[in-house]
């Protein structure tokens, strides 16, 4: 009787044969078991077809339990598993740098990607085999999946640690994040202000097509303070502009806790009629001739003992100016120039202290007394000069000369 083959190859000695040889035929089942039990074949794949076959009676790749495809194949590479009518069990790996597909027959594949595991088994049915992958199916507890991917599951419930959705929008909703209702949807304003400096001081601003920060003047011109100057916490200075709809101004602070002239005047300790003006303090002909121009008041009438500041020059170019008080000091200096300020009518006495023999260059003037010329300056004590204008001509005399 002849020998028959099991499903992997093994060669099963009928009774009675292989006289002389019956021990290399048992080495060879002996090594076609190890390969089912606990072989790893590598196999070299090329192009985009490759056989592996189990062979009766004989070592083959077939017989491996774990198979590792290598090589360089040119594109994904199909591996048919023949004959079509053997069962087998393999460990797959594959590190061929493509995919491999593998088949027996009609009745289905298995397609492992470069870099993947897989577990599979063949049917053995004929035409019709088919490859099937058993870790689609594995029931797992407490599995590590450490780098990879996941992909066709169903979708990870919230409890479970996942969202419960496999869409943005229901997994937003599934974790309270609605857009519009649980959370702010995103928007390119918010994120520019995010964005802006903490600085203290600093003021957000509209700049017309984004937002801004800023401080200082420039933040005060964009609030329509431009204007207005902060010195420190206790005084502002306004420069131009106008001041309106306050509180009266109080004396104590540089006002005159009035709105009207006449009050003004009450508080200032003034009284005013068309015909009389009143001083109860003493004031000066400055102050004087101003309330005459603002009061248009003729012939006003003095009460009391009007006291005139004494105005003193200084420099070595001052301006003769009758406005500054109708009696001036002039301490020199050095050799001077003065210039006219005199408009016609007015008058001013000066006394000049010269105690170095300096020089004056006077404006062109007319000089009433000391033979017609200017006179020379004492170098101890004042030099008393009177000086008036008439019309357009500036008049000048020594006091004490009458000659």
């Amino acid at each position: 009787m002849a020998s028959t083959y099991s499903n992997s190859g093994i060669e099963l000695i009928a009774n009675g044969e292989q006289s002389g040889t019956w021990g290399d035929t048992t080495n060879v089942n002996l090594q076609i078991i190890d390969r089912l039990t606990n072989g790893v074949g590598s196999i070299s794949l090329s192009g985009t077809t490759h056989t592996l076959t189990t062979s009766d009676g004989s070592l083959s790749a077939g017989q491996y339990r774990v198979l590792v495809f290598g090589g360089s194949p040119s594109g994904t590479n199909t591996v048919t598993i023949s004959p079509n009518d053997a069962t087998h069990l393999y460990f797959v790996r594959n590190a061929s740098g493509q995919s491999v597909v593998l088949t027996q027959g009609s009745g289905g594949n298995v397609t492992i990607a470069n870099g993947d595991t897989k577990v599979v088994y063949t049917d053995g049915a004929g035409a019709g085999a088919e490859v099937v992958d058993i870790t689609d199916d594995f029931a797992m507890g407490s599995v590590n999946i450490t780098g990879g991917t996941i992909s066709g599951i169903t979708d990870l419930a919230v409890a479970d640690g996942g969202t419960g959705a496999s869409d943005a929008e229901t997994a937003r909703t599934n974790l309270g994040l609605a857009i519009g209702t649980d959370v702010q949807a995103y928007d390119a304003d918010l994120t520019t202000l995010g964005e802006l400096s903490k600085t203290v001081g600093n003021f957000i601003v509209g700049g017309g097509s984004t937002w801004l920060v800023e401080s200082g003047s420039t933040a005060r011109t964009s609030l329509g303070l431009g204007s207005i100057a902060t010195q420190n916490s206790d005084s502002v200075s306004i420069t131009g502009g106008d001041i309106s709809g306050i509180t009266d101004l109080a004396i104590a602070d540089g006002g005159t806790g009035s709105s009207t002239a006449a009050g003004a005047l009450s508080n200032f300790g003034l009284t005013a009629t068309a015909a009389e003006l009143n001083y109860t303090d003493g004031v000066t002909s400055n102050i004087q001739t101003q309330l005459d121009a603002k009061l248009s008041s003729t012939n006003p009438t003095i009460t009391g003992t009007a006291i005139e500041d004494i105005y003193a020059l200084s420099g070595t170019t001052p301006a003769l100016e009758p406005d500054n008080g109708s009696i001036q000091t002039w301490t020199l200096t050095g050799n001077s120039t003065p210039t006219d300020g005199f408009s016609a009518g007015q008058a001013v006495t000066l006394m000049i202290n010269d105690g170095t023999a300096y020089t004056i260059t006077w404006p062109t003037m007319t000089w009433v007394n000391n033979g017609g010329t200017a006179p020379t300056l004492a170098t101890s004590g004042y030099t008393v000069i009177a000086l008036w204008k008439v019309s357009t001509t500036l008049y000048g005399a020594l006091v004490g000369d009458g000659s």
